[in-house]
């Protein structure tokens, strides 16, 4: 028992205390017999027996109350011995020769794996003088109980114990040092404890050298023919792929899946999941990133360095995940699992970010999609070999029924992660290169990683004296860009690439992608001049960094800056004439150097004119940029259409469509996803953080039958499908973004000096496709639907639809982004096309909605006019914002350099491009939406046009609940 002491050295008073802590004191004095009114010290507390003080005080177990006195005391985190093993990979009880465990079996794997053996030796070393010093304050703070006792006994006697209490004082001062210095040992001993790898299973070949890797059957037979095309020609002759604007828009390994490329791509992973889902898997979709403390716990450190983007953006840093293993170990940490639960098989679906990119096509991409297998089993027996056999047995089926050759290899033992007990590598033949490449590896990491995960096994018990951890084994099924990388060189014909026959139901039946014949009229640079050389663009002409034509402010051009002036007004925002003072500055900067160029040869030395030259050349840049950082400031012209408010509840109503649902006591969206069991938003915040999320089952097929019947969809009426990049080199995304979504709204990616911004919408990538092109009146307009997953940080602020998968983080998003001609009136004919476009696709999925015409105070900058598409939300009464669609006229493609037409040797002035914006589905948000509008007393329909997409499946039922495992109890 511990006595609470104020800085006067007297016992604090019970009543201060209870007061402090919300305790039912007078409940407490009651079963004390004690008066209320009198003052106590904590200690008359000795005068109840245990169990009666539990009753009494329902905030906290008398035992936590103990410890949460001490160490606040203390500032101490003492955990006592054999708590929070879970931090090692490798138990440490195999290093303690005393517990009849021999460390020369370490030793024996550390040799076989090429590794450090002496660090075993370090280890028995440090764990030592880590018990040693354990030891010494646990015999410290026994001292200091009995002292407290006393303090107690004579306190309740009325007798003096001031100097019992002295003396506690001068302990606690020993205790908060031994108590650092236990930490330090420990920090010591696990951080060498990390370093051991894995047991080395006694059939894994010893070598430190790849090329000894032991074939263990081979499959299929190989294409020898010669003079066959790689798959960096065939997608270049198919034009599924666009690597040169991928580059450009994500850095080294960025790319472009187009049309057929991105159709394959969706294929494989749908085929994936159903494969495994067939075989008694768990589908599941992980987020792309996870926060930095539970990316520790299921990455190796030295990942972090070498392999893992960091994202920073809002409070604390996350980590791109490289692998789909990672958040779904994630998934399943603290938990204890019942020996009837397993195994447990789950196949998760991620993308996955790579930071050491290859420039081998997209083999080697900087992203991909990888679809996982992960599976839990008991530690006993052989439970966890038969799954490993299993889990790349599911996988030699998978290319089996693609048909592609290939071979087993298990790999050497010096070539194993850590993790890893055994790995078996699956190699697919590449007939172009005339050899097998690795496609995927299978691994049993045993209870290596649930160690450190927490993931324990079997029931806890009172008498428990040694822990047991599951057993976890990865193996990928698909890395979908490789394996399309494969099946491309071994379906090639003379004039195309057949379609596996497997995949061709995920393809809408087709069978076959033709080469195409290269585009009769590429778009040009925009330095392109009459007689077809290039050159760069003069200072003057740089135009583009703008964003807002400057003409516009010049009245001796004959045009009328009032216009800018009103169209400030209508967005609630006041420009004076410093805009115009600032360009006329800089053009009298301009001329002063022209004059110093044609006159200071005739009136000074060569020195002394480089001299001032060079400084006016500076004024130059100084005026320009004081110029450009205004003008970026003003939005673009308000279209006279556009409802002028600073109150989005003047929004204007243009039209309405679909019979509402009114009926009362319907559910919301959030009770339907946890009823059906399609999202796990728990384990979600768990893995990723705050509004983090993973989608389960149906949910997951629900969002991939909206990404595709929304591509389809758009293909239908003329657009090309793409899908970009995730996330943008900083100078890219600095041309395709605003500033304000930089701070609000954009997650930073840095690594190793690449810095990336991950992409908050489609729009923003598909703007950096066409950068820095003129594109002939012909080819106009231009029509693209962009796929792709989207990253906000600012989702759910304001306290908005904190649960469900309304405002998320991370969602994935169809988007129309549209290029016109900026005569006549091209563009906003095209901007009632699209927003028609998305209409007709809310009305397929027989959604209520309304359109919105946006008061000119709630545009962004970039928008003359934009369109809400509203869609009703029956649980909630009321209609809620799924599609924005946006006419930006030509105020991105000037800071773009977009331009219209072909550059001429006479031409004074450049047209620039119109550019418009539309989403067609952000999923999530619409999957939503269908919850509340096809929910039924037992479950939840699929909307007609989806079940195609769904393999048939006509109806989501609601689920049981489930009776959650225990989880693991923390040491206190």
């Amino acid at each position: 028992m511990f006595v609470i002491h104020s800085r006067g050295g007297s016992s604090v008073k019970c009543l201060d205390l209870f007061k402090i802590l919300s305790f039912p004191f007078d409940s407490l004095c009651q079963a004390s017999k004690q008066e209320p009114t009198r003052p106590y010290c904590l200690c008359c507390l000795l005068s109840l027996d245990l169990k009666t003080l539990s009753r009494h005080i329902s905030i906290l177990p008398i035992k936590f109350l103990r410890s949460r006195v001490v160490f606040s005391l203390t500032n101490t985190t003492h955990t006592t011995k054999g708590k929070k093993e879970g931090e090692s990979m490798l138990d440490i009880n195999l290093f303690r020769e005393e517990k009849g465990n021999n460390p020369e079996i370490i030793r024996e794997s550390q040799h076989q794996r090429f590794a450090d053996v002496e660090i075993v030796d370090e280890i028995i070393h440090l764990d030592k003088e880590w018990r040693q010093r354990q030891y010494k304050l646990e015999q410290l703070l026994k001292v200091f109980n009995n002292i407290n006792k006393e303090v107690a006994k004579l306190s309740i006697a009325g007798e003096d114990a001031s100097s019992k209490i002295k003396n506690t004082e001068e302990i606690k001062d020993s205790i908060a040092k031994k108590g650092a210095k236990v930490q330090e040992a420990r920090a010591a001993l696990y951080s060498k404890l990390s370093m051991v790898g894995n047991f080395v299973h006694d059939s894994v070949p010893v070598s430190n050298d790849k090329a000894n890797n032991v074939v263990v059957r081979t499959w299929g037979e190989k294409r020898t023919e010669p003079k066959l095309k790689n798959h960096v020609e065939l997608m270049e002759l198919l034009g599924i792929a666009d690597l040169e604007n991928g580059a450009k828009i994500a850095g080294k390994g960025g790319f472009c899946l187009l049309g057929d490329g991105l159709h394959l791509n969706l294929a494989l992973i749908k085929f994936g999941l159903d494969f495994l889902e067939e075989r008694g898997f768990t589908s599941l979709q992980t987020p792309s990133f996870m926060t930095e403390n539970i990316m520790g716990k299921c990455a190796h450190s030295v990942q972090f360095d070498k392999e893992l983007y960091k994202v920073t953006g809002e409070g604390k840093d996350k980590y791109l995940i490289d692998t789909t293993a990672q958040p779904l170990c994630a998934y399943n940490i603290d938990g204890r699992v019942h020996p009837t639960e397993l195994p447990i098989r789950q196949v998760g679906y991620a993308t996955c970010f790579w930071k050491d990119a290859g420039s081998d096509g997209i083999f080697d991409a900087s992203q991909c999609e990888k679809v996982e297998q992960l599976c839990i089993t008991s530690p006993n027996g052989n439970d966890s070999w038969d799954m490993h056999e299993e889990m790349i047995k599911n996988s030699e089926e998978f290319y089996q029924m693609l048909k592609l050759p290939y071979r087993i290899m298990s790999v050497v033992s010096g070539a194993l992660n850590n993790a890893a007990a055994k790995t078996y590598d699956l190699e697919a033949w590449f007939p172009a290169y005339n050899n097998y490449r690795q496609l995927l590896s299978c691994s049993n990491c045993t209870d290596y990683q649930s160690r450190k995960l927490e993931l324990r096994f079997g029931q806890k018990t009172s008498n428990e004296q040694t822990k047991q951890y599951c057993h976890l084994l990865n193996c990928t099924l698909t890395e979908a860009e490789k394996t399309m990388c494969c099946i491309l060189e071994n379906y090639q014909r003379e004039d195309g690439v057949e379609v596996p026959q497997v995949l061709q139901p995920y393809m809408g039946g087709k069978t076959f992608m033709p080469f195409q014949a290269p585009p009769a009229d590429k778009e040009t640079k925009a330095t392109q001049t009459q007689n077809g050389n290039f050159v760069q663009p003069t200072e003057g002409e740089k135009e583009g960094e703008s964003m807002l034509d400057i003409n516009l402010f010049w009245e001796e051009r004959g045009t009328n800056p009032e216009i800018i002036r009103e169209s400030q007004r209508r967005r609630f925002t006041e420009i004076g004439d410093e805009i115009i003072h600032l360009d006329k500055e800089w053009r009298q900067r301009q001329t002063e150097l022209a004059q110093l160029h044609q006159d200071l040869p005739r009136t000074a030395g060569e020195e002394e004119t480089k001299d001032l030259i060079a400084k006016k050349v500076v004024e130059v840049q100084e005026a320009r940029s004081a110029l450009c950082s205004k003008l970026s400031k003003v939005g673009n012209l308000v279209h006279d259409s556009v409802p002028v408010s600073n109150d989005e509840a003047n929004n204007v109503v243009v039209r309405t469509w679909g019979e509402k649902r009114t009926e009362p006591k319907l559910k919301n969206h959030v009770e339907l996803v946890e009823l059906l069991g399609i999202a796990d938003l728990e384990k979600g915040v768990k893995v990723a953080g705050g509004r983090g999320y993973c989608l389960k089952g149906a949910g997951l097929h629900l969002n991939h039958a909206l990404i595709k019947f929304g591509c389809i969809f758009l293909e239908k009426r003329g657009f090309k499908s793409i899908k970009t990049p995730f996330f943008m080199v900083h100078d890219i995304m600095e041309k395709c973004a605003q500033l304000t979504q930089f701070n609000e709204e954009l997650y930073k990616v840095t690594g190793e000096g690449d810095d990336k911004y991950l992409i908050a919408t489609a729009e923003q990538p598909l703007c950096a496709y066409n950068i820095d092109k003129w594109i002939h009146p012909q080819q106009l307009p231009l029509r693209y639907a962009g796929y792709s997953s989207c990253f906000r940080k600012e989702a759910g602020s304001h306290g908005h639809d904190t649960r469900g998968l309304f405002h998320v983080h991370e969602f994935q998003k169809v988007e129309q982004f549209c290029i016109t001609s900026p005569n006549g009136n091209d563009s906003w004919d095209m901007h009632e096309e699209m927003i028609k476009n998305s209409e007709e696709f809310y009305q397929m999925l027989k959604l209520p909605y309304r359109v919105v015409s946006i008061v000119s105070g709630e545009l962004n900058d970039a928008a003359a006019k934009k369109y809400d598409l509203e869609a009703w939300f029956p649980a909630s009464s009321t209609y809620r914002e799924l599609v924005s669609c946006s006419n930006c006229t030509d105020y991105q493609s000037r800071k773009l350099e977009i331009r219209f037409g072909e550059k001429k040797s006479n031409e004074q002035t450049m047209q620039y491009c119109h550019l418009l914006n539309s989403t067609l589905t952000a999923t999530e948000r619409t999957i939503c939406c269908i919850l509340e509008n096809y929910q039924r007393e037992d479950g939840v329909e699929v909307p007609q046009v989806l079940q195609p997409f769904m393999g048939g499946k006509k109806f989501i039922p609601f689920q049981a609940p489930l009776v959650k495992a225990t989880k693991g109890k923390k040491s206190k």
